[in-house]
């Protein structure tokens, strides 16, 4: 389940680092795309936006061009290194808890 964008950190915790605001966490810009998707980050929007045969094969579903801007993508090895980089954080992070049901005793007898 996709993360909302976050913002600068968890009630009661310590601020939000890079890859939690990051992997699973669903874009802004293009409904339906993880920024970088923890399952398979081989598929993260953050490599379609750098490389142009994943571009490509995303097709335009939202209105981003390739990165840099003005540019054809990334070179093979920066995208090798932006492909490491990613599957490195998407095991670090931990999957969102899952919602918690409201609590019966609230719930008026």
């Amino acid at each position: 389940m996709p993360r909302p964008a976050a913002g600068g950190g968890r009630a009661g915790s310590q601020p939000l680092g890079l890859a939690d605001r990051i992997v699973g966490v669903e874009s802004a810009r293009c409904a339906g795309r993880l920024l970088v998707d923890p399952e398979d980050p081989e598929r993260s929007l953050m490599l379609a936006l750098v490389d142009p045969v994943r571009y490509a094969a995303a097709g335009q579903s939202c209105a981003l061009g390739l990165m840099p801007p003005g540019s054809a993508g990334l070179p093979a090895e920066g995208i090798a290194c932006l492909e490491s980089y990613l599957r490195d954080i998407s095991a670090t992070v931990e999957p969102p808890p899952p919602p918690t049901p409201p609590s019966m005793a609230r719930w008026p007898r």
